[in-house]
């Protein structure tokens, strides 16, 4: 009985391994290639740009953002309200992140993270900062 469940196990594996029977998948250029198929798997390229805080606001949970701005102030323990010319919203930038760059309210900065939907917040998790010098 054992050798059996030994042997269907290891022909499933098997079946599983074999060329083709995994869908492809990776990176396409977006460029025609005889080899694309009907409905891609993986990263095709069409990715939203989203660079606003108003569009990050409104973006889907979990959206990687680039914002460009200011931090205007800190609003809690990693918690601060970052703003552009389109509106504000809360960032969280943990002690870590900030590998020592000591920014202003005048410091302008290009921030990079996740959107954080909440049932009534909404929030970057910031996982990247530079300072946009002039």
């Amino acid at each position: 009985m054992k050798n059996k469940l030994l042997l269907t196990s290891v022909l499933t594996l098997i079946t599983l391994a074999s060329p083709g029977s995994f869908a492809q998948g990776g990176f396409s250029s977006g460029q025609a290639n005889a080899s694309n198929q009907s409905s891609p798997v993986g990263f095709n390229g069409n990715i939203a740009n989203t660079n606003t805080v108003k569009a990050a606001s409104e973006a889907r949970d979990d959206a990687y953002v680039t914002l460009t701005g200011n931090i205007t102030e800190q609003i809690g323990h990693e918690l601060y309200t970052f703003s552009d010319e389109t509106g504000q919203i809360v960032v969280e930038i943990e002690n870590e992140d900030w590998h020592g760059i000591n920014v202003t309210t005048d410091t302008k900065l290009i921030v990079q993270g996740e959107v954080d939907q909440g049932w009534t917040t909404v929030k970057v998790e910031v996982d990247r900062i530079r300072v946009i010098t002039q």
